[in-house]
């Protein structure tokens, strides 16, 4: 049921399998057999794969933006960063803004093709 579980934190991120067993250190076809249920991994895998996951959904807090997780290795890059605490700043900044739209304030554009 767990595999089940971690296969959905995954989609929700929009993380691709191979990305993700790239980023926890598992091949990739084992972490396909896990997600379907068809072999289970030892505790330090599990952990490790969960640590991944926690990891990138925090990173995700800390920009008003959703991070790009197309580019493996960026996102490598990104939470080994992450992991040393170089967005701390960001997550200041992040939480000092407020990001609710003002009234009255709506961009309107003008129609540039017609139907």
């Amino acid at each position: 049921m767990e595999h089940k579980l971690l296969k959905q934190r995954a989609q929700r991120l929009n993380l691709r399998g191979g990305d993700l067993a790239a980023l926890a250190n598992i091949s990739a076809p084992k972490l396909s057999n896990f997600f379907r249920g068809r072999i289970d991994f030892d505790a330090a895998k599990r952990n490790e794969l969960v640590q991944v996951l926690d990891d990138l959904e925090k990173l995700n807090s800390y920009f008003p933006i959703t991070v790009n997780t197309s580019d493996a290795k960026l996102l490598a890059i990104a939470l080994e960063r992450f992991r040393n605490g170089r967005f701390e700043s960001f997550l200041k900044l992040t939480k000092a803004i407020d990001w609710t739209k003002p009234e009255g304030l709506e961009r309107r554009f003008p129609k540039l093709f017609k139907r």
